[in-house]
């Protein structure tokens, strides 16, 4: 109100907006999250998905995410909208058994605040690999009327499969009335003595 000297008054209306600022970091509904999966899950699989949220009002609280550290061979994605992880490489337990991944959330405020978390992702072992002998055939002399248990000879195989997938167990496809393998060592023995007439 506006008063003058002979009592007539005028008003006016005066508003005051008062700004949104951006004073609200986001937050992440955990700390780390976790999940493990197969080394021969497919391209393109969703493995997890991360929530953030933002106690500003209005634009300055929507939030993007994105994948910041820990992303070896870019073997994930994350959608920046919903903050859901895929698998987007291929995965090899034997290269890489666990993937922890920084996860940074940012909200659209002018002066954008920033939060992170991590995504921990564990890689299954799976039995990928067929074991391979050092050749594809073998070739041993025996002594006739030699001794039962005489050394005949000895076949190696390795697989590139890790832990107890790698491991190799010998043995003779057809039972064998003259000779046994070693099941651990591929050491092959005679179970008798050797007739060249029989």
């Amino acid at each position: 109100t506006a008063l003058d000297e002979g009592g007539k008054t005028g008003q006016t209306t005066i508003r005051v907006l008062v700004e949104n600022l951006n004073d609200e970091d986001p937050v992440f509904s955990q700390d780390e999250y976790g999940v493990s999966l197969s080394e021969l899950t497919s391209i393109d699989t969703p493995i997890l998905a991360v929530m953030a949220t933002d106690a500003d009002n209005n634009t300055n609280n929507a939030v993007t995410y994105s994948i910041t550290g820990g992303n070896d061979g870019e073997a994930f994605t994350i959608d920046s909208i919903s903050g859901l992880i895929s698998v987007s490489g291929q995965l090899d337990y034997e290269n890489t058994e666990t993937y922890s991944l920084t996860i940074k959330a940012v909200d659209t405020g002018n002066d954008p605040r920033t939060a992170t978390a991590t995504a921990v992702i564990t890689i299954l072992n799976e039995n990928e690999h067929t074991p391979q002998f050092s050749t594809d055939e073998y070739t041993f002399n025996v002594q006739e009327e030699g001794p039962t248990s005489m050394y005949i000879g000895t076949v190696t195989a390795t697989d590139d499969d890790n832990g107890e997938y790698g491991d190799i167990e010998y043995s003779f496809e057809s039972p064998s009335n003259y000779f046994s393998i070693d099941s651990s060592s591929g050491v092959i023995r005679t179970d008798v003595r050797i007739d060249r007439e029989d």
